[in-house]
This record gives C-alpha cells, structure tokens and sequence, in this order.
C-alpha cells in the first residue's frame, strides 16, 4: 500500500470528526446567541437586500429555524456526499440558513462565516482537500485578522482592552506600568496572531504555530472569560471551538485502524477518482481561496469588516448616537438603560447601542457603519424622534489612529448617508 493510500482513512476520520465538531458548536453558538435568531427582541432587523423587508418578524423565522436545525442534525449524522440524493436534501435545508443570514445582517457573526465555508468545503470535496482547505481557511483567519489589528489605534483602544481583561484574570496590577509599557504588550497581540498564522502554514512549523494558537484562545478565555470582560458565552464558545480545532487538524496524523475498516472505498476519490470528485477537489479550493483574498478588500471599504475577519479590531468606523433627554422615553424599553446622561449644557444623551445589543441579543454588534446607521435610522423613524444625532468617526488611519468625523443633524441627513450605501439600510416591519 502506496504513503498516500495509507494516510487516507486518517484524513477522512479527521474530516468526519470536524463536521461534527463543527454541528456540536454551531448548535451551541445559536443556543448562546438565542435571541438573535428568533422574532420579539426590539433591536431592529436589517436585511441584506430592501425586497425582503417586507417579511414581518413571524413564525416564519421559527420555521426556518427549525429546518436549520435540522440540517445540523443530518450533517452530524454524515450524508453520502457522492449521491445525488443528498445534495437535493443538502440544497433544501440549506435554504433556511441562508433565508435567515438574509433577513438580518445582524446574524452574520464571524463564526457563521467559518462554519457555513467549512461545510461547504466539507461538502464538495474529498477528505483530503477538505482538510487541506480547512487547514488554509483558519491560517489565513489568523493572518487577516492580525493585519487588522496592526495599527495605532488598534495599540491605543483594542488592544488596552484586551491586556487590562488578561492582566485581571491573572491578578496583576498594571497600575505603576507606563503608557508605552502597555502599548508595546498590546502590540505583542496582533504580532503573535500572525506569527501563528505563518508557522502554521508549513509543516516542519506547525507544532510551533499549534502551541502558539492554544496559547492565543486560551488568553482570549481568561481575558473575556469570567474572571476577565466577562463576555457572553458566545464569545467564549468560539474559543473553545478554535482550539479543538486546531487540535484536530494540525496535529500529527495517527492511524485509526477500527476507522480504517470501516470506511467504504467509495467515500475516498483517491481510490476510486471521478470526474465529479475533481469537480468538487477544484471548488474546494476556489472557494478557499476567494475566500481568503475577499478580505483584502476591507482595506478599502469594498468587503465587510467581520467576513474579514477584523474582530477586536479597530478597522471599524465608529457610529455614535444621541437622542434628545426629553424624546428617551420614546426609545424601547430595553434601550433605556443604555443611555447615558447629556453632556453640560447640552439635552442629548448617548446611546450605547453596543451594549444594547450584548443584553437582548448575547452577542456584538454589527460593527459596518452602514448597519449601525440602519438601526440608528429604523429606531429614529419608529420612535418619532426627528432630532436624532448621529456622528460618524471613520477608520483610522493606521499609522496616526486619527478618523474623519461627520455629524448627521435630524433623520433626513441620516437617511441621506444611509442610502447612499449599496447594501440595503431599511428595517423589517
């Protein structure tokens, strides 16, 4: 039996293995950002496209939920991927995920990214182009999202958040370290991400690049975690997630001899290649490689910031809203205990919307400019409150941390702003 032949079964356990490892978590993920996915929370739902804003919050949402559910149960189970059969069984229940991303930007968090793209490489192609474009699919999220982080104001904002969530959960004081003390171990979070990313990319270093993404998640648990920001669990889910899978597949292959004998030729292209393996061994790797040039694209505004994987990044333009002290009561009743108090010898009053979203919905915010106007927009209209403020503070540049700020005045000058994007900012009734 020829290295390849040998190494196959190995290859299609791991694939298996990180199928259902991926059902297991996304089905937590959804449990961990509940209300997200279901009608009645008062934070507004922004569609990808305005054609679908006329679909009510109903029990239509329940029953694409429902038929999503399902999915990850039939993926867990494990489907013939080579009958036909499957893929129409795959596209229709497919069908509500994508329906229920479509009714809400909001929903599209990073890791419904991740895991939508690794089943469906997963789906098209065999065990070892699966794991193969697995592996390149989480090294280039490592890469991207330390790119995002290399900045001033990354060092000066994000990052501080961060080493002040890790030095608490370790009990260190930080209160005689200077200011440039700090800004150069907030400066060590990005540069360590992408090392991880480099080292994983070749073989003779991964194990270097393996023991550095362990030692990367499992900061970001202390830092977030309980004894840190105390971050819904969403968040801390995830991590988890990153590091069994991490585990899975960069780890150095062990034979399963049990898996081994009862695997069936037929799953293995390898000893039995077709036109249609091929096929699908060819999209795989497109797609991962679309994939992970799209981001590039955020550099300048044409690709969403949290498809590129900026997360903790301070890549996103800032959106700050104020409503007049006397319109607060206006607002929904979930939103009233995020406002703050007005400034001196000013009526308007900040509205911490991130916060607003971390309580109803268990999870952040959208972080485009273009949603945040959207909600901004849709609470103004619904609530009557014409006098609304919005100031837009955009990215920073990257060398100076400094960002353009422009004040939107009243709903018209922020529906002129929001229309002017190409992606929908109109809510569902």
């Amino acid at each position: 039996m020829t290295p390849d032949a040998a190494s196959l079964p190995t290859d299609v356990v791991v694939v298996r293995r990180l199928r259902r490892l991926t059902c297991v978590f996304a089905g937590l993920l959804v449990s961990a950002t509940w209300p997200l996915w279901i009608p009645g929370p008062e934070l507004p739902d922004i569609p990808w496209s305005e054609s679908w804003c006329f679909l009510p919050e109903s029990f239509f949402d329940w029953t694409l939920l429902a038929g999503a559910a399902l999915w990850l149960v039939l993926e867990f189970v494990g489907l013939d991927r080579r009958s036909c059969r499957t893929w129409i069984i795959r596209g229709i229940l497919a069908g509500p995920w994508m329906i229920l991303l479509v009714l809400d930007q909001h929903r599209l968090q990073p890791w419904v990214v991740q895991m939508l793209m690794l089943a469906a490489i997963l789906s098209v192609a065999d065990a070892r182009t699966g794991l193969r474009c697995a592996r390149l699919l989480v090294i280039s999220i490592y890469i991207h999202s330390a790119v995002s982080k290399i900045d001033v104001a990354f060092i000066n904002s994000h990052g501080q958040f961060l080493l002040d969530g890790l030095t608490k959960s370790l009990g260190v004081s930080t209160e005689f370290w200077s200011a440039t003390t700090k800004r150069v171990l907030a400066g060590t979070f990005p540069v360590g991400e992408l090392l991880t990313g480099i080292f994983l990319l070749w073989p003779r270093t991964r194990r270097i690049g393996l023991t550095l993404a362990i030692m990367m998640h499992v900061m970001l648990l202390l830092t977030l975690g309980p004894l840190g920001h105390a971050h819904h669990w969403g968040v801390l889910v995830w991590n988890v997630y990153f590091i069994l899978m991490d585990l899975l597949i960069f780890r150095a292959s062990v034979p399963v001899e049990k898996d081994r004998i009862e695997l069936p030729a037929r799953n293995s292209s390898i000893l039995s290649p077709d036109f249609s393996e091929k096929a699908g061994n060819v999209i795989a790797y497109a797609g991962t490689a679309l994939f992970a040039i799209l981001p590039c694209l955020s550099w300048w505004g044409y690709w969403d910031h949290w498809p590129s994987w900026a997360v903790y990044s301070s890549r996103p333009a800032i959106v700050e809203v104020s409503v007049p002290e006397g319109d607060i009561e206006r607002l929904p009743q979930s939103l009233q205990p995020f406002i703050g108090s007005p400034q001196p010898l000013s009526d308007l009053c900040p509205v911490n919307l991130d916060a607003w979203s971390f309580e109803t919905l268990w999870c952040p915010m959208y972080p485009q400019e273009r949603y945040r106007l959207a909600v901004a927009l849709a609470l103004g209209e619904r609530s009557g409150i014409d006098s609304m403020r919005v100031i837009v503070r955009s990215s920073p540049d990257r060398w100076t941390g400094e960002r353009q700020e422009t004040t939107l005045d009243g709903l018209p000058a922020i529906r002129s702003r929001a229309e002017k994007f190409w992606i929908n900012t109109r809510s569902r009734q």
